[in-house]
């Protein structure tokens, strides 16, 4: 008795495998890359005026609040840099994460929006490091009590929107000398000698991580609010700050990770056994001597 071996199985298995993995592979690529697709998506705001998506994008880097009052309930979104989309707000990017600076944000809607008028609204605005507040689907009465707000200019926009743009003009990052406050670029970024008890604010959530320095000296964090805040001693020079992240090797890790998923999930590959036709023989006559 003799036993065919299927030798010819073992290449169509092993492409079998391989085009699994490259499927599962290339699938999970194209959805981490392209996004999930539905009838949910986010939607870029191309209404948004386009003086104020350039300023967005400008050195001082300052944030827009998006308020949209179309089904009669006040919401909003806070966008910055190029988080043209909503929803980006809500899955914490604007603000770091920060629940004191959402928290902020959320008083100044009802505020606004209710027509306050309160003085101390302009400032908490440029503390946030809002530079335009951008209103869709409000009526001549709530665009009118906006519009009372110290410290927002003039009005500007069309039906689908209005823009009031903060005086004077917000920037994210700053120097704070007393009541003054000087804007800054990216970093690096030159900065005048002055007092000795002045400060860097970043503008962003504040965060263990947050690293600044002034030629070359680093700079002692201080405690304020949500955000991160330096000590600026009194010469002048050159400041950088950056926030170390682990978000370039993300991506790759991921990718591994999809990988070695795609490998295991792969069928086995299994080698055709080989049986010796002599073992096989006896073994059959033995189990027919038994029966």
């Amino acid at each position: 008795m003799t036993e065919r071996s299927f030798g010819w199985l073992q290449p169509a298995t092993v492409f079998a495998g391989i085009a699994v993995c490259l499927v599962s592979v290339g699938g999970a690529v194209w959805w981490v890359l392209a996004g999930a697709q539905g009838p949910i998506e986010r939607a870029r705001l191309d209404a948004i005026p386009p003086y104020a998506m350039n300023a967005m994008k400008t050195d001082a880097r300052p944030r827009l609040l998006a308020i949209d009052l179309s089904d009669g309930s006040a919401r909003y979104s806070v966008l910055a840099d190029d988080q043209l989309r909503l929803g980006d707000a809500d899955r914490g990017f604007t603000f770091g994460g920060s629940v004191a600076a959402r928290e902020q944000v959320d008083d100044l809607v009802i505020r606004l929006v209710a027509g306050t008028a309160d003085s101390d609204i302009n400032p908490q605005l440029t503390n946030l490091g809002i530079g335009y507040v951008w209103v869709t689907g409000a009526n001549e009465d709530i665009k009118a009590r906006i519009d009372n707000t110290p410290g927002l200019g003039t009005a500007s926009g069309n039906d689908r929107g209005i823009v009031w743009k903060l005086e004077p003009a917000v920037a994210r990052a700053v120097l704070v000398e007393g009541s003054v406050r000087h804007a800054i670029g990216p970093p690096p970024a030159l900065v005048p000698p002055g007092a000795q008890d002045r400060q860097l604010q970043i503008g962003e959530s504040a965060d263990v991580r947050w690293r600044a320095h002034l030629n070359g000296q680093t700079l002692v964090p201080v405690a304020d609010g949500w955000q991160q805040v330096f000590a600026l001693p009194a010469p002048g020079g050159t400041v950088t700050y950056e926030l170390p992240s682990f978000m370039p090797w993300l991506l790759p890790i991921q990718g591994l990770v999809l990988l070695v998923a795609g490998v295991l999930a792969a069928p086995a590959i299994r080698r055709p056994e080989v049986r010796d036709p002599a073992k096989t023989a006896r073994r059959a006559a033995t189990l027919s001597e038994l029966a």
